[in-house]
């Protein structure tokens, strides 16, 4: 390889996203292939059972904060069960209100953990992945001598032999990744049809 070519590939960051707990899958919003905003719902699980648990606790609340208000009984185990039925209360708001599955990050789903319509989901099991399309560069991979060349951000050639095009990319300060491998990454205006994984060199004069 010429001493000024350095290989790489088109990179992105990779988001799995879960539900917090099980559940019966009642809407599936996304698929696989399909572009999603942040904080646009993926899919969501069934709200019933969970709504139903919320009233029941809210009901108990209520006979729990009459017996205190009439102070009958110790006024210490009276605080310690409407401490207790209030923790009961926001448990079961909380849970209620994760039956929707939100995409934290702008993207597209790579997978979608194999939901399906009326599937039992389980957090371990189930999770979508969402490539991030924000954090999405050219990743050229570089030797340890070779760190001060990139000392000064500049915009550079970038060649993709298999779709015989060059772009542009402006090049990031050199990094260690957790592999310790030298890496610059490269941002493009325009990443389209230039797909993760895709090979390529970055030619330095």
């Amino acid at each position: 390889m010429n001493a000024n070519k350095f290989p790489g590939t088109m990179w992105g960051r990779t988001v799995e996203v879960r539900f917090a707990f099980s559940g019966k899958l009642v809407s599936l919003r996304k698929n696989i292939g399909d572009n999603v905003s942040k904080g646009e719902i993926l899919a969501s699980l069934d709200r019933q059972l969970l709504q139903l648990e919320l009233d029941q606790k809210l009901a108990d609340n209520k006979l729990v904060r009459a017996a205190f208000d009439l102070g009958k009984g110790s006024k210490n185990v009276l605080q310690a069960d409407l401490d207790a039925s209030v923790r009961d209360v926001e448990q079961a708001k909380y849970k209620l209100d994760q039956v929707d599955l939100v995409a934290p990050i702008a993207g597209v789903i790579l997978d979608d953990g194999g939901c399906k319509i009326n599937m039992n989901i389980t957090p371990s099991a189930n999770a979508f992945v969402i490539l991030d399309t924000g954090s999405i560069v050219f990743r050229a991979l570089i030797k340890a001598e070779d760190v001060a060349r990139f000392a000064n951000p500049v915009s550079l050639p970038i060649d993709f032999p298999k779709l015989g095009k060059k772009v542009f990319g402006m090049a990031s300060l050199p990094k260690l990744t957790s592999n310790l491998d030298w890496v610059v990454d490269l941002k493009l205006d325009d990443f389209k049809d230039l797909p993760v994984g895709l090979e390529g060199f970055v030619q330095l004069a």
